[in-house]
C-alpha cells in the first residue's frame, strides 16, 4: 500500500489529476460559497448562493491569474518554486518553507488580502448591507480559512516529524 503511494502507476496518477484534483476544487469552491451564504445571512436576507458563488470565483482570479503571474517571474528569476510566496513571508527568506512559522506568514498573501477586499465590495452589493459590514464578512471568512489552512499544516508537520 505505501509503495503504491509512493510510486504511483500511470493510471492512478492520470486518475488524480484529471478525476480528483478537479473535484476536491470544486467542492472546495462549493463550500468556501456555503460558508460565506451562512455569514452573510446573519446580516441579510438578500442575495442568492448562485451570486456569491460567482463573485467568489471572480474575486478568485485576483489571487490565482495575477498572484500566478507574479510567482511564476519569482519562480523564474530565483530558479527555485520552493518557498517561492507573495506573502509576508517573503520578508523572512531565512525561514524554513515547512516551519510552523512560515506557515502563519503564508495565509498573509497580498494578493489573497486584495481578493477578500474585492470579495467585500460584491458581498456588499449581493446582500445589500454596507461595505463595512461585507468586509466583516469577506475578512471574517478569510481568517477561518486560514486557521483551517494552519490547522492542516500543523496536521502535516505533526506527520512529517
Amino acid at each position: 500500500m505505501l509503495d503504491q503511494m509512493q510510486n504511483p502507476s500511470k493510471v492512478q496518477k492520470i486518475i488524480q489529476s484529471f478525476v480528483m484534483t478537479p473535484v476536491v476544487v470544486l467542492l472546495g469552491l462549493l463550500l468556501s460559497a456555503a460558508v460565506i451564504m451562512v455569514m452573510g445571512r446573519m446580516t441579510s436576507t438578500e442575495g442568492k448562493y448562485v451570486q456569491i458563488f460567482s463573485s467568489y470565483i471572480h474575486a478568485g482570479f485576483i489571487d490565482k491569474i495575477l498572484g500566478g503571474v507574479v510567482r511564476l517571474i519569482m519562480i523564474f528569476t530565483s530558479k527555485t518554486s520552493l518557498g517561492t510566496t507573495t506573502s509576508l513571508a517573503l520578508f523572512f527568506p531565512k525561514l524554513e518553507a515547512l516551519s510552523l512559522k512560515f506557515i502563519i506568514l503564508s495565509q498573509f498573501d497580498f494578493f489573497q488580502l486584495w481578493m477578500f477586499w474585492v470579495l467585500g465590495y460584491a458581498l456588499s452589493s449581493i446582500f445589500k448591507i454596507t461595505f463595512k459590514k461585507a468586509l466583516f464578512i469577506s475578512y471574517g471568512f478569510w481568517v477561518l480559512k486560514s486557521l483551517l489552512n494552519i490547522g492542516i499544516g500543523l496536521l502535516s508537520l505533526s506527520f512529517m516529524g
